[in-house]
């Protein structure tokens, strides 16, 4: 799981990262120049949350997948899901 924040100003996402102590990877990009697209455009995030869902080789799998067709892309990739006693 990588998470990439949008967000305009610096503090907020930065502050949420630090309280929340995430299990994974957060990238931010406070400000993008004026030689270098944005995280957003290299990445093609253009509406929240955004899915993409990579196999363990790092090929992107799917941009879109939600409901059972992630459900079914994830046992594909990575295998059953564990079956809770609750």
């Amino acid at each position: 799981m990588v998470a990439i924040s949008i967000d305009e100003g610096k503090t907020s996402p930065i502050t949420y990262m630090e309280k929340e102590k995430l299990p994974w990877v957060c990238l931010f990009d406070p400000a993008p120049g004026k030689d270098r697209e944005s995280l957003q455009q290299y990445y093609g995030v253009f509406s929240i949350p955004q899915a993409i869902l990579v196999d363990r080789e790092g090929r992107v799998v799917s941009m879109n997948a939600r409901g059972p067709e992630l459900e079914r892309l994830l046992e594909k990739h990575i295998g059953p899901r564990e079956k809770s006693d609750k």
